[in-house]
Formats: C-alpha cells, sequence, structure tokens
C-alpha cells in the first residue's frame, strides 16, 4: 500500500496536478489556433503568433510526453503487482497515454476546445484526457 502511495504521489507531481499557472485550456486556444489555420506552419505568421505556435507546440508536447512517462510507471506499479487491472485502467485513463505527433495533438485539441468553450477557464493540466488520452490511450504492456 505504501508503494502504491509513492507511485501515486510521483505521478501526480508530474502530471502537473500540484502545478500552477501552467496555462487554461483558453490560453492555448489561442496560442494554437493561428498556427492550426495556417497549416502548422509559422511562416506568415506574426512575431507574436509565431512565438505563440511555439508554445503550443511545446507546451502540448510536454503534455504529451509526461502522460508516456505517467504510463510506463503505470505499467511497472501493474508488472510489479502494486496495482490491480482496475486501478490500472482507471489511472492510465486519468493520467496516461501514448504517443501522438504534434499535428494530431494540436487538432485534437482544437476540436475539444471549441467544442467545450465552458471549460476554457480551466488548467490545461486537468483537460489532458479530452484531447489526449482519448486519441492515444495508455496501453498495458503485456
Amino acid at each position: 500500500m505504501k508503494l502504491l502511495i509513492a507511485i501515486l504521489t510521483i505521478i501526480f507531481i508530474n502530471s502537473g496536478v500540484f502545478a500552477k499557472n501552467s496555462g487554461t485550456i483558453e490560453d492555448y486556444y489561442k496560442f494554437c489556433k493561428p498556427y492550426h489555420v495556417n497549416g502548422f506552419s509559422s511562416k506568415g505568421l506574426s512575431n507574436e503568433q509565431s512565438n505563440m505556435s511555439l508554445i503550443c507546440n511545446n507546451g502540448l508536447v510536454t503534455l504529451m510526453k509526461k502522460g508516456i512517462l505517467n504510463c510506463d510507471i503505470l505499467n511497472y506499479a501493474r508488472k510489479d503487482d502494486s496495482i490491480d487491472d482496475k486501478q490500472f485502467n482507471l489511472l492510465s485513463t486519468m493520467i496516461g497515454n501514448g504517443f501522438v505527433k504534434a499535428n494530431p495533438l494540436i487538432t485534437s485539441f482544437i476540436k475539444y476546445a471549441e467544442k467545450n468553450p465552458e471549460h476554457w477557464s480551466k488548467d490545461i493540466t486537468f483537460a489532458t484526457y479530452h484531447f489526449l488520452s482519448r486519441i492515444s490511450p495508455c496501453k498495458l504492456h503485456k
């Protein structure tokens, strides 16, 4: 049980649950939308939009990489019998994911943000399930 608590603590710290000011969904939508509309190219964007596109790309890819690390940790915990399949499935859905290329990741985020403007004030780290884990779930390694 102590190992499970330690693993969950590491995962939540790593996933940004305790992070502050990582940006809202609205912030990232404003960063990503011009880049998305411009065909994922910074050519032709203003300097400000080009800088925002870097924040968009780097921020979302970082969230994806954190989810992959969380998935690896959960797989280790499952292999070690620290968690069972039910716990793995629940936690992996909430905080884990697989690999996604940047452009499909940004497209998924844009679609999610546009369909859910009522979530715009929420921190982006709390929404990864909706636009990341659903398109590339964390899978149990056999």
